[in-house]
């Protein structure tokens, strides 16, 4: 791979924290303000399922078995499920919090090329 590649690659990543650290930041301070309205709502879903993904790939080791054949099996099965909840995130962001929408996709893109590439055997 090369170093353009993986500058990309860490680019989105970090990209990707960015948008996770501003968006549960601006909820947590909007939930200290005033009510949440529907729309709040809806954007604390989708950035709780991007953190469910992020969650998901510290977990995964623990149900690996001994076998290395099983352990891809387990990541590859894990992969496609976080990178749909990563697909589906931005999908209810866009009904959220206009102010949040861009957030919520960099930090679901970023998760999503954060599970793909730490997950290559």
């Amino acid at each position: 791979m090369s170093t353009s590649v993986q500058v990309l690659i860490l680019a989105c990543c970090v990209a990707g924290l960015i948008g996770f650290l501003y968006s549960w930041f601006r909820l947590l301070k909007t939930s200290s303000e005033k009510w949440f309205c529907w729309r709040d709502w809806v954007s604390l879903a989708a950035v709780a399922l991007a953190s469910v993904a992020v969650f998901l790939r510290f977990v995964m080791p623990a149900f690996w078995g001994s076998d290395f054949g099983a352990q891809v099996r387990v990541a590859q099965t894990w992969t496609k499920v976080s990178v749909r909840i990563c697909a589906l995130a931005p999908l209810l962001g866009f009904l959220g919090r206009p102010r949040l929408i861009a957030p919520i996709a960099s930090a679901c893109f970023g998760t999503a090329v954060f599970w793909i590439m730490s997950t290559i055997p």
